[in-house]
């Protein structure tokens, strides 16, 4: 079990993070204890600035040890929280140990440091769970479910439900009508949710949020109502993102209700919007609704757009998808700045077309979706040198087809040719001002290929040391292999373009885990 709680520095000052709980399992009875240099004595009596985390060990130990220790380190906690007051705090309960290794006296810990928190849940601004519905102890963390939270800011609940047996379907229900939605400072929410807990019947103020997530949506009924809450979320939202699982099966689609006219639910602040669906649209009914899914929706704003769709090797499915993103991307691609997607949303000749649409278009990702949909018939190697030939290309009346450009990652499995390589870096030492504002490029290159092309290469990061150029079998920095000075990571937190993920960036905070191997 691993439980953290942490206060954001922007609020406390000196105050770093509260540790909460840890053990660690090495065959024998174990116990945490503290950091060298830091006794018993002083967790039970130290500051603020200088009682900072217990680091997981394993040591033998007696039970009766083992209890005093708990009751050491959860008095000491219940101390820290106390002195934070006010302090709005960030709380994670997490479990991904197998059941075996969970002893007894490791349940008795956990429950006594879920205790505390419980005693100052009104102080809680974040809280993150990860809990299988057959773990001990999960009853007692199901108590948070009972409380009503004040402060709470933002909620990730991520279910890892186990076989079908009633009482872990009763598990997860617990949460459905929880108070713990009902929190009016309720901004982000992400739920990873089985069919037996219904996202969309969740006490959820959904036009309050401005962060939606709903993740590993498993049929066609999870599908459509994923898609009627983002109906609900009216004007504040900022970012949404849904996925669905690797081996789902879409048989309906049926969101576009003929009385709807296009355009008809407008998220006028929409910023990020993603769609990851690793699944099969059968029969074609379903997939004539996937098409005109989104043309219900407007998202004016829409700068970051993650598109993902596997369709399987059906030719009605490959051609639906391909559709659908067009659609989109000819409705707001002239705001975006941030695309990523597969090769499978689009055929080699259209890469140009899509891209046409983008004026503004900064950054493209070219995801990799081999392991996904091993029987997908991807885009050959002539395709993704279409593209590098794209980024460098001019209109008839010799104006750089995308200005603004800067970044492309290709984390597909294909690969380019040497040719098109050698083009490409003379085409960015030559290029006017279409590719100068390019600071990255990463792309799949042979072993083979990169040594043959070494002085291209280094005369490449020689002539254009802003740029970095990764090739990957192993996605290693190629300037690191030519022994050049690392580059500055340019996606770094402070990077001005929004990048998807599929949880909420917190505040600043320095935060200590305690672990449970």
């Amino acid at each position: 079990m691993t439980v953290l709680c942490s206060v954001p520095n922007r609020r406390c000052c000196s105050r770093t993070c509260a540790v909460v709980g840890e053990l660690s399992r090495m065959g024998h009875p174990v116990f945490g204890r503290l950091v060298p240099g830091i006794t018993d004595h002083d967790i039970g009596n130290t500051t603020d600035s200088h009682f900072r985390s217990l680091i997981p060990e394993g040591l033998l130990a007696k039970e009766e040890e083992l209890r005093k220790k708990t009751r050491v380190i959860a008095n000491a906690v219940k101390d820290w929280l106390a002195r934070a007051k006010n302090c709005p705090l960030r709380v994670a309960l997490a479990d991904f140990g197998a059941k075996e290794f969970y002893p007894n006296h490791t349940n008795t810990f956990c429950t006594m440091l879920i205790d505390v928190l419980i005693h100052f849940f009104k102080q809680i601004g974040q809280l993150f769970l990860s809990l299988p519905p057959d773990r001990p102890g999960l009853q007692h963390v199901l108590s948070l479910s009972r409380h009503f939270f004040p402060k709470l800011t933002v909620l990730d609940i991520y279910f890892r439900e186990r076989g079908h047996q009633p009482a872990l379907y009763d598990n997860v229900q617990a949460w459905q009508n929880s108070p713990i939605f009902m929190s009016p400072a309720l901004r982000r929410i992400r739920v990873y949710y089985p069919q037996s807990l219904d996202a969309y019947s969740l006490p959820v103020a959904w036009g309050h949020l401005t962060h939606l997530s709903l993740e590993h949506i498993t049929d066609s009924e999870g599908f459509n109502k994923a898609i009627k809450i983002l109906r609900s979320c009216h004007s504040n939202l900022i970012s949404f993102h849904f996925s669905g699982s690797a081996h789902s099966i879409l048989h309906s689609v049926d969101l576009f209700d003929a009385g709807v006219s296009v355009g008809h639910f407008v998220l006028p602040f929409l910023k990020t919007l993603s769609f990851d669906l690793p699944a099969r649209l059968r029969p074609a009914p379903a997939v004539q609704g996937a098409k005109s899914v989104f043309e219900q929706f407007d998202f004016p704003a829409l700068e970051c757009l993650h598109y993902f769709w596997f369709p399987q090797s059906y030719l009605e499915e490959r051609e639906a998808t391909s559709v659908a993103f067009y659609r989109i991307i000819q409705r707001w691609g002239q705001s975006l700045k941030r695309l990523e997607t597969t090769p499978q949303s689009f055929s080699a000749g259209d890469i140009r077309f899509y891209l046409r649409e983008c004026p503004d278009l900064q950054e493209f990702v070219l995801g990799w979706s081999g392991q996904l949909c091993p029987t997908t018939t991807v885009i050959g190697p002539e395709s993704n040198d279409t593209f590098l030939e794209f980024l460098g290309s001019t209109d008839k009346d010799g104006h750089f087809l995308l200005p603004k450009f800067q970044i492309f990652e290709n984390i597909n499995q294909n690969r380019y040719t040497d040719n098109a390589i050698l083009n490409f870096i003379r085409a960015k030492q030559t290029a006017g001002p279409g590719l100068k504002k390019l600071r990255k490029i990463s792309l799949k290159m042979y072993r083979s290929q990169q040594e043959a092309m070494a002085e291209a290469l280094r005369s490449f990061i020689e002539d254009d040391c802003g740029v970095e150029l990764e090739y990957s079998e192993k996605v290693t920095d190629i300037c690191q292999w030519l022994q050049y000075p690392p580059i500055p990571d340019i996606t770094s937190p402070d990077h001005h373009l929004p990048v998807l993920c599929s949880s909420y960036p917190s505040e600043k905070s320095t935060t200590s885990f305690i672990h449970h191997n």
